[in-house]
Order: C-alpha cells, then sequence, then structure tokens
C-alpha cells in the first residue's frame, strides 16, 4: 500500500474499531422504534463505506 494512503487506511480500522462499539445501540435503537429490517440499514451503510474505499484505493493504485 502506498504510504499516502497508509494514514486513510489505518484511521478507517480505528473508525471500525469505533463504529463497533457505536453501530449496536444505534442499530437496537433504530430496531426498537421503526423494526429490525430497517435496522439493518445502519451495518449496511458502514459496509457500503468499506467498499468504497476498496474500490477508491484500487483505482488509485492503478
Amino acid at each position: 500500500m502506498h504510504s499516502g494512503r497508509t494514514k486513510l487506511g489505518s484511521s478507517l480500522l480505528v473508525m471500525s474499531i469505533v463504529g463497533g462499539a457505536v453501530i449496536p445501540p444505534v442499530m437496537g435503537a433504530i430496531s426498537d422504534r421503526h423494526g429490525l429490517q430497517l435496522a439493518y440499514l445502519a451495518p449496511l451503510c458502514c459496509f457500503v463505506v468499506v467498499l468504497w474505499f476498496a474500490r477508491w484505493s484500487r483505482a488509485a493504485a492503478r
């Protein structure tokens, strides 16, 4: 990995650890108010960010 993207990758790794502590309560709150099916949008958003970073990183490497 290019050193310029190492900082970004490590910051996303730290954010994923923090997200593991934040997303479950958010998901629970959404589930209590709107149902479990809608609550799964919270982790879906996280996976979309990971997918975006992977695609962006691969395109930048070319």
